[in-house]
């Protein structure tokens, strides 16, 4: 007998969302970007050893192009990474807006946390993850990286969640907003506070890299853990979810109808 499963019952939470046309399109290009990458890298490196057995004004325009594009690739792979956190993180924000928005109705139980406490369910920014509620609450504010989680922790949705999800989203967001204001080249000052923010999150070495100028952070880079990181964490959030989704329907009773059903969240 056919039974939904657990990420059936995230995806009628995203009515408006094609998610998985999403994700195949994002892994599509990601996947032409590497593929350009290994193209350049091969030339680099073919472009190097012709260089190396050159002689006379031949080896020097050979050491010339060579260096231009040993420089020129630092930019290739800043927009690679532009691409990365430009597709990734408007994709996870709006699955997670998605998500709350639909199970903020009627019926679904909060515990005590204080979100709840702070706001209360009647707050017409309570079910969007992209407001935080500090103390006290008219103090609200944009902030996904922490609305997030509260949200999460309101519903008792944490067991749904990676055990690194909040390091991996803070992380995301925390570069999207780095690269999208200042661009490929920071300036010194953000730099060097994005190089101790990764020591002081203590997030893994492995999850950006870097070029360096004179010894000094010059672009920072998405890794492809982090990027197969991101997807993990979003796939991990659907299925916990669909499968919370699934049971609180079963014990409230909720048809298939109400669970497509979501009211609209409006957004600060």
């Amino acid at each position: 007998m056919f039974e939904l499963t657990d990420r059936d019952y995230a995806s009628y939470a995203l009515p408006d969302i094609d998610l998985e046309a999403q994700l195949l399109a994002v892994r599509s290009l990601l996947s032409r970007n590497r593929t350009a990458d290994e193209a350049l890298i091969e030339e680099i490196s073919r472009l190097g050893k012709q260089a190396q057995a050159a002689t006379g004004p031949n080896s020097w325009h050979l050491v010339d192009h060579h260096v231009d594009l040993l420089h020129g690739s630092v930019y290739h792979d800043a927009a690679n990474s532009m691409s990365a956190v430009g597709m990734l993180a408007p994709m996870i924000e709006s699955v997670f807006v998605g998500l709350f928005r639909s199970i903020g109705r009627q019926g679904w139980p909060l515990n005590s946390h204080k979100r709840s406490k702070r706001a209360g369910e009647g707050h017409e920014a309570f079910w969007n993850p992209q407001i935080y509620f500090p103390k006290p609450p008219e103090t609200h504010r944009t902030d996904l990286t922490l609305g997030i989680p509260q949200l999460v922790e309101a519903t008792g949705m944490e067991a749904a969640m990676a055990p690194d999800y909040k390091a991996v989203l803070k992380a995301l967001f925390v570069y999207r907003n780095r690269m999208f204001h200042n661009g490929f080249e920071w300036p010194k000052a953000t730099r060097a506070e994005f190089a101790s923010l990764i020591e002081t999150e203590g997030w893994p070495d492995d999850w950006f890299s870097r070029a360096t100028s004179g010894g000094e952070p010059w672009v920072f880079y998405m890794s492809e853990l982090l990027i197969e990181r991101c997807f993990e964490v979003l796939d991990k959030a659907l299925d916990g979810a669909g499968r919370h989704i699934r049971e609180l329907s079963r014990e409230l009773g909720w048809k298939e109808e109400v669970i497509k059903t979501a009211p609209e969240t409006k957004t600060e």
